[in-house]
């Protein structure tokens, strides 16, 4: 499970780095409400790679993409 999951992260972590800059900024402060995390969080998660399965559902849901699909 945490080796597909990692590969799960790694997708939405493709899919946010070919974003715009204002794209990238609307899908932080959407999760960062969502999720209660601060930013300096979500960067962190972001660099090392490490996101919760309910946090990458989260993150699906609001980037209109489904990062758990096989």
């Amino acid at each position: 499970m945490a080796n597909k999951l990692t590969e799960n992260i790694e997708k939405f972590v493709r899919f946010y780095r070919t974003k715009e800059q204002d794209e990238r900024r609307e899908i932080r402060d959407k999760f960062l409400a969502a999720s209660g995390l601060v930013y300096t969080s979500f960067y962190h998660k972001l660099s090392i790679k490490k996101f919760s399965l309910l946090e990458l559902r989260a993150l699906g849901e609001i980037c209109g993409e489904d990062f758990l699909a096989e």
